[in-house]
């Protein structure tokens, strides 16, 4: 799997969790996981930075 694969993947995936919250999950828990799903963010970003970096 190459790294275009991957992010399809994990954009995929995502859509699914979305879909998910919107359908299943209660509001107070929703506003949890956005939370949860924005540290996540915040996390990616930096490792992706790290990666960057020469």
């Amino acid at each position: 799997m190459n790294l275009e694969e991957a992010g399809k993947a994990v954009d995929a995936e995502v859509k699914k969790l979305i879909d998910f919250v919107e359908n299943k999950v209660r509001p107070a828990t929703r506003r949890e996981l956005a939370e949860l799903l924005r540290k996540a963010s915040e996390s990616l970003a930096k490792a992706a930075s790290r990666l960057e970096k020469p």
